[in-house]
């Protein structure tokens, strides 16, 4: 299954919710028409209830649904914001690394990963999974760091 670009997603997520507050302007219009009718003594009691129950509960439908899509979009933002944060600081990682004492590099480990399971046996494997995973930021698949994250979560290595 292939991915949509995060940037086409917000875009898509802001035209429903431009399509949404439309509706509910047309929705509150169409409210004050009914409550007007039933003002003048056009509609009967029985009449407006059967006319505005509706309205009102597809305003709170309307309402639900424009809530979820923003959250939906500052979901998005707040994730695209960390993924790149964690790129750019994976490479200052990467170019401080060897000036970095064994302590330091040992806490960045620490805080990067989940869990480090060493098999036994004659295999001899090492599991490490890592805290975080970043979702792929593009319809083109993953981006190189993410490669390199998907691979190093997946390490195997054999001791011989």
């Amino acid at each position: 299954m292939k991915s949509r670009p995060i940037r086409s997603q917000s875009g898509e997520k802001t035209e429903l919710i431009a399509v949404k507050r439309r509706d509910l302007e047309k929705l509150q219009r169409e409210t004050e028409r009914v409550y007007r009718l039933y003002v003048d003594e056009r509609l009967t009691g029985e009449d407006f209830t059967g006319l505005f129950k509706p309205l009102q509960e597809r305003k709170r439908g309307l309402e639900d649904d424009l809530a979820k899509a923003e959250a939906e979009i500052d979901f998005m933002k707040v994730n695209r914001m960390s993924a790149d944060e964690i790129v750019s600081e994976a490479g200052t990682l990467y170019g401080r690394w060897p000036k970095l004492t064994p302590e330091e590099r040992r806490s960045v480990v620490e805080s990067i990963t989940e869990k480090i399971t060493i098999g036994t046996g004659t295999e001899g494997t090492i599991s490490i999974d890592l805290a975080y995973m970043p979702t792929h930021a593009s319809a083109g698949g993953p981006t190189s760091v993410e490669k390199a994250v998907d691979t190093q979560q997946n390490v195997r290595l054999s001791w011989s």
